[in-house]
């Protein structure tokens, strides 16, 4: 079932629905750190064309974590954030040893840990909040050092997590030997598609929007999700024959 019908949520005065927007480039500051001996570098994509150009595409990288909890921090503004409501976060990361080729990543089909897969926290209020990790059963289809894309809703914010500073995210929880690179990182409100009306038809759809993954809200599968936590249950695109995109939903099972 979808949300309930009602109000859609709406950003403060001068704010956006968007809490973190970054798609990295050559010549970015890296991101800040939660983490003494963390270092946080940023890396030109290897593309032909591409590479060492100011202003072309790269990612952040974050090494010499030492231990699982510290990694890559990001900034969301403050007195921007919906209290009470879902919010999205997504990504491409890679995930990949200090040691190089030798020793697979945990949350990885040849590391085979779910528990070592990506987690949220907010790093600037009171006992470091738990908002949401990335979801479990993806490790069974990200191979080691290779980058995949990750969507999940977190937490939902109280008034008092917002409050008025600036709120201060980061990504943490690969074993402490991992390197947590980022390419883009994104943190929003759902589409105001996600949301039925609050009249007579939009109670009248129970399964909201028919199942239709052409809701955009990026690749998250929100507001539907697998009741099965064995399962990956994501959106796929596929061409047809007037050359239009289809979009639509795909689980797979694990056995």
């Amino acid at each position: 079932l979808g949300p309930a019908p009602g109000p859609k949520p709406q950003p403060p005065t001068g704010c956006t629905r968007t809490l973190i927007d970054i798609n990295f480039k050559v010549g970015d500051d890296p991101p800040s750190k939660l983490g003494g001996p963390v270092t946080n570098t940023i890396h030109p994509h290897d593309v032909e064309g591409d590479t060492g150009v100011v202003g072309a595409n790269a990612y952040a990288s974050s090494s010499t974590r030492g231990v699982t909890s510290f990694g890559p921090a990001f900034v969301a503004p403050g007195g921007c954030a919906v209290p009470n409501t879902t919010y999205l976060m997504s990504g491409r990361a890679r995930l990949r040893s200090e040691d190089g080729v030798t020793t697979p990543t945990l949350c990885s089909m040849e590391g085979g840990d779910s528990n070592r897969c990506l987690r949220l926290s907010i790093a600037n209020r009171a006992n470091y909040p738990y908002m949401g990790a990335q979801i479990q059963s993806q490790y069974n289809f990200i191979k080691d050092g290779e980058w995949f894309e990750f969507t999940f809703q977190i937490n939902e914010l109280s008034e008092e997590l917002i409050g008025s500073t600036e709120i201060k995210f980061w990504l943490w929880n690969p074993e402490a030997s991992a390197i947590i690179d980022i390419d883009w990182l994104k943190l929003e409100l759902p589409s105001d598609d996600t949301f039925p009306e609050d009249t007579p038809e939009g109670c009248s759809d129970l399964a909201f929007g028919n199942g239709d993954a052409e809701i955009m809200n990026g690749d998250s599968t929100f507001p539907w999700f697998s009741s099965s936590g064995n399962n990956y249950l994501f959106i796929e695109s596929e061409t047809v024959s007037d050359g239009s995109t289809n979009r639509f939903y795909r689980q797979l099972r694990i056995d």
